[in-house]
């Protein structure tokens, strides 16, 4: 069991995920502000007022591998600091089992940094199958070379991907902001994670 945490800026798009074969579950998400450097804007707010939202997030999220929604009062009840800019900060885990091995199904996983190639390859007689593929950024420690503003928001590239990738043997995409049409992180050093299988 890894602890994780994501921080995203009101306005953007969270999106948590975990391996395949584990499942999402939050442990506490709190929405407002009580520092002035996170989610920085000018002017700088001091404000102190977080407010406890798990309970709108446990629906949406829990026992998924992968869930999205925006920071914004709508979707996390209320509005704790009015005048401010706020930001979300959500604590989970990714809960289950992962098998690390196994036939030449099994699912595999590549990273590609942003403006990197990826790179995905079967055996002959075999297929590239996109089980999951997301563009943007989930955690701090992942292509830790470029400035990031978000560690949670992204956009679901699976679509992008297994329509580039259909019916081949090899495969390779560049992580860039093209590849889904938009930008899941303004002014955040992101990268592409995929998972696929040899059919």
């Amino acid at each position: 069991m890894v602890l994780l945490a994501a921080t995203a800026c009101e306005g953007e798009k969270v999106c948590l995920y975990c391996r395949t074969g584990l499942k999402l579950k939050i442990n506490d998400v709190r929405y407002g502000r009580d520092n002035a450097y996170t989610c920085y804007a000018t002017p700088a707010y001091s404000a102190r007022c977080m407010k406890t939202v798990t309970n709108y997030v446990k629906p949406k999220c829990d026992g998924k591998d992968m869930c999205s929604f925006s920071v914004s009062n709508t979707e996390l009840g209320s509005d704790p600091c009015p005048n401010v800019y706020k930001y979300v900060v959500i604590n989970y885990e990714c809960v289950g089992t992962v098998t690390t091995q196994g036939p030449p199904s099994a699912v595999r996983t590549r990273v590609a940094c942003e403006f990197q190639q990826l790179s995905m390859e079967c055996p002959a007689g075999q297929r590239v199958d996109i089980v999951r593929a997301v563009y943007g950024r989930g955690d701090s420690s992942t292509c830790r070379q470029g400035y990031f503003y978000s560690t949670s928001c992204g956009s679901d590239a699976k679509t992008a991907l297994a329509n580039i990738c259909r019916g081949r043997q090899s495969c390779s995409v560049t992580a860039t902001n093209a590849l889904t049409g938009v930008d899941p992180c303004p002014g955040t050093y992101k990268y592409l994670i995929v998972e696929f299988r040899c059919l």
